[in-house]
């Protein structure tokens, strides 16, 4: 890693349940994810709770047939990105440019336009021009938007748009027999996050990095961790024999007293108060920690293999802060105490776009970003031993 002294000159911004895919993977060893990913706002699910599998339903003529019939006005709802829905008879999205939309609030009437910046989603009921079709490439994604909704929906692999994401919602559709808004534009500005949905451990056995059976016992063994009582923890670290501190606490609670593990074993003359202060952190790291820390911390896997794992997860750029030449120019850009606070690692200034690098990419940090600096924010992901390294070096603290 290398820090040279470029311009990084930065111009103002513009106003304005598919199951996993993979056969036999699904098992109690999967539902444990690194990321724990959780939005502020409600997951919204189009047409039940779960999505069917419309990539499977339709097949190659029905597809052929949809992507003969598109729309040029249809019906939208504009949910905005200061929480307001607008919901218009006709809406003709990336007109009259590529970054708005028109709309005509009365179907006889003069159209009106709305930048795509002001919006976070943009339903519509009939297919747009140029809008793809489900193919067996596509795969169910969550797609969080800065106003903290959070949506379930189909991803074509191809993106013909390259600021925002084309989705569909659940449910066989074709633009002859939709009746609701099964058509969805993000506008990549406002979308905070987007993370396929699968857990990590399928995507770590699918890229071949761990066996079903290891993550398993990995998994298992994690679950007994985080379930561990305090009073085997301190055993452990005071070299205490489990049954003696088992023999004190159950004098104790025969009394009816209300002390705590940690209080027993103090008037008993077993602990301090210092290791009764360690094993409760220990005990809070434990339950905190999830299966991807826990893969690294037992060198299981590498922490590269895991958190290329999770960028491939939520759609990010994995980067090696080594080969990465910083700016201080750059850096200065974010203030510190918000990089410090986060752990946030600014890497480049491209026109209005400040790319950052973070080990947390659900951080809803958008809003804030723009909010402090101006700039609209690209996450790339980093390893957080290499995000640390880089903080202890350019803040002089360790992260």
């Amino acid at each position: 890693m290398n820090e040279q002294d470029t311009d990084g000159t930065c111009a103002a911004p513009r106003p304005g349940d598919v199951k996993g895919k993979a056969a036999g993977l699904r098992s109690e060893s999967f539902y444990e994810d690194l990321s724990g990913s959780s939005g502020s706002g409600p997951t919204v699910f189009y047409d039940g709770e779960e999505i069917e599998d419309l990539c499977s339903v339709l097949g190659d003529g029905e597809r052929a047939a949809a992507a003969q019939k598109v729309s040029t006005w249809a019906a939208a709802v504009a949910e905005l990105a200061d929480g307001r829905k607008l919901q218009v008879p006709k809406a003709m999205p990336f007109l009259p440019t590529e970054n708005e939309v028109s709309l005509l609030r009365q179907a006889e009437g003069e159209p009106e336009t709305l930048a795509l910046a002001d919006i976070c989603c943009l339903r519509l009921m009939e297919k747009p021009a140029g809008f793809p079709v489900p193919d067996g490439r596509c795969g169910v994604e969550i797609i969080e938007t800065v106003d903290g909704q959070r949506h379930k929906v189909y991803v074509p692999a191809d993106q013909p748009r390259p600021h925002g994401i084309l989705g569909f919602s659940s449910g066989i559709c074709t633009p002859a027999t939709c009746s609701s808004y099964n058509y969805l534009f993000f506008p990549e500005r406002n979308v905070e996050y987007r993370c396929q949905d699968l857990l990590l451990g399928e995507i770590l056995v699918s890229r071949g990095v761990i066996g079903k059976e290891q993550l398993d016992q990995a998994v298992q063994e994690h679950k007994r961790l985080r379930g561990r009582r305090l009073g085997r923890i301190l055993a452990e670290q005071a070299g205490i024999l489990p049954a003696i501190v088992d023999m004190e606490v159950e004098k104790v609670y025969r009394a009816e007293t209300s002390l705590r593990v940690g209080e027993i074993l103090i008037q008993a003359g077993l602990v301090s108060q210092e290791q009764v202060a360690e094993a409760l952190t220990v005990q809070e790291r434990l339950k905190k920690m999830r299966i991807g820390e826990f893969l690294v911390d037992q060198r299981i896997l590498a922490e590269e293999e895991v958190f290329a794992a999770l960028a491939d997860k939520f759609r990010l750029p994995f980067v090696d802060l080594r080969q990465q030449k910083l700016s201080r120019k750059v850096i200065d850009m974010l203030p510190a105490a918000l990089a410090r606070r986060h752990l946030l690692l600014p890497l480049a200034c491209r026109g209005p776009v400040l790319e950052v690098a973070t080990m947390t990419p659900e951080l809803p940090l958008k809003s804030m970003v723009l909010e402090q600096t101006g700039l609209e924010l690209r996450k790339v992901l980093a390893r957080p031993g290499q995000l640390r390294a880089a903080h202890r070096q350019l803040y002089g603290e360790a992260a």
